[in-house]
């Protein structure tokens, strides 16, 4: 049996933090905890069950679920962190500076934006965002997707991410590099570009 990196216990992403005791060694599939600690049903969208890569139907038979894949049927918003925080913070001053500065925009929202603010997506969404084109949800309806929003509650909205990354009642803070022309930090019209030089929250 081979398997993909994130298709066993230790390489889902959330099982160091689920399962503290799971040891350095992966679950051998014919452990019988091999399924228990690998299911982690709060992270599948029931939707999600392949076909993602194509914008079809998912019948095809050999297109798992990205759920089964990876472990997860959503994806953080990361892309402010990965082309803004990581790059254009200040010099660093301690471990992870860019998780600093990445959580100082994220209290910037959180005070201001926290309704529209995306913390959490259906996986399609994130590659719509990146490219810039339409897709289906994992609910198969064209542009349409479930977030998380960092108020705590999540909705299926109408997304238009070929105009960008923000719409109505949602925004992610995304760009495609740190010389994205579209991404707030290099947009002076975009209400965020004054915390583009934000300093870091301190250290913790």
């Amino acid at each position: 049996m081979v398997l993909a990196a994130r298709d066993t216990p230790a390489g889902r992403p959330f099982n160091d933090y689920l399962y503290a005791d799971l040891p350095d060694w992966d679950v051998p599939p014919e452990d019988p905890l091999f399924e228990v600690v690998r299911d982690l049903p709060v992270f599948q969208c029931p939707s999600d069950t392949g076909g993602y890569w194509f914008n079809d139907d998912g019948a095809q038979p050999w297109c798992r679920s990205l759920y089964r894949y990876c472990g997860s049927s959503y994806t953080m918003n990361y892309h402010f962190v990965r082309y803004w925080a990581a790059r254009f913070c200040a010099p660093p001053s301690g471990p992870n500076p860019w998780l600093h500065q990445s959580n100082a925009f994220v209290k910037i929202q959180l005070r201001w934006d926290a309704t529209r603010f995306v913390i959490l997506n259906e996986d399609p969404f994130d590659s719509a965002l990146w490219f810039h084109i339409p897709r289906r949800g994992w609910h198969k309806k064209w542009n349409r997707h479930s977030l998380l929003f960092l108020d705590g509650h999540a909705a299926n909205k109408q997304t238009d991410t070929s105009k960008g990354t923000s719409g109505l009642g949602w925004k992610t803070g995304s760009g495609k590099s740190l010389e994205d022309p579209a991404a707030w930090w290099n947009n002076p019209l975009d209400p965020d570009y004054r915390y583009r030089h934000i300093p870091p929250l301190p250290g913790f």
